[in-house]
């Protein structure tokens, strides 16, 4: 469901709002990005003794966030709004599943 939203945020943008693929792109790499700085970030966090399980409830709290942000969008989002949600998933994505995962 985490990664399908993320499907489902471009394929909105692309025939709801009728953005063109280069900017739906564009705007999807944000949250890659986003997501990938924030492993690596959770990955020093572990090193310098922060609890995984913190780590953990802070990104599912951010994904729970994102989810509610997105359940809020309708036909007259914005771009903005859409890229908040996606930052804030991918650093729920980040710091939750990358501690778990190593």
């Amino acid at each position: 469901a985490i990664f399908a939203s993320v499907s489902v945020s471009a394929d909105y943008m692309l025939h709801a709002l009728r953005y063109e693929k280069f900017v739906t792109g564009k705007i999807s790499m944000i949250y890659g990005v986003v997501l990938a700085l924030c492993s690596i970030l959770a990955s020093l966090l572990i090193k310098w003794k922060v609890p995984v399980p913190l780590l953990t409830l802070f990104g599912l709290s951010l994904l729970v966030v994102s989810y509610f942000l997105n359940n809020q969008m309708d036909w007259q989002t914005g771009y903005t709004q859409i890229i908040q949600v996606l930052v804030l998933r991918g650093m729920g994505v980040g710091l939750s599943l990358g501690p778990v995962t190593i």
